[in-house]
């Protein structure tokens, strides 16, 4: 499966583990299909069915993600969350994600460019745009 990651900036719940962040500017119509969300007028309420209702999305033939960020000016520090996105909003904002897959990303971390860790042999994968 493939996988792409959409950039985009948050709200201030953004990266707060009881937040309900949404994308801070709505997205175009052409950007909202192109991601293949659905309106829904609730997307708090995702969670409580098992299937997302069908309302003419096409399959992908990769997995989305979105990683939200949000700059705190009363703290000076960023924190961000990455996310699968089921739906926006009827203005266009970016609100309905998988909370079950949700992941807050620490940014905390003062010293994670400084050391290099331990994982497993490098991965090489081309990018290519859409």
């Amino acid at each position: 499966m493939k996988v792409a990651i959409y950039l985009r900036s948050g709200c201030d719940q953004t990266g707060l583990i009881d937040g309900q962040p949404s994308s801070k500017r709505p997205l175009s119509k052409h950007t909202q299909r192109s991601l293949n969300l659905y309106q829904d007028s609730n997307p708090y309420n995702l969670n409580l069915f098992d299937q997302v209702p069908n309302q003419g999305v096409i399959p992908l033939d990769y997995e989305l993600w979105v990683i939200l960020h949000y700059y705190d000016p009363y703290k000076k520090s960023v924190r961000a969350e990455l996310v699968k996105p089921i739906s926006c909003n009827s203005q266009g904002f970016l609100t309905g994600f998988d909370r079950d897959s949700r992941l807050i990303l620490d940014l905390t971390q003062k010293d994670f460019v400084e050391k290099s860790p331990e994982f497993n042999d490098p991965i090489d994968f081309d990018i290519t745009s859409k």
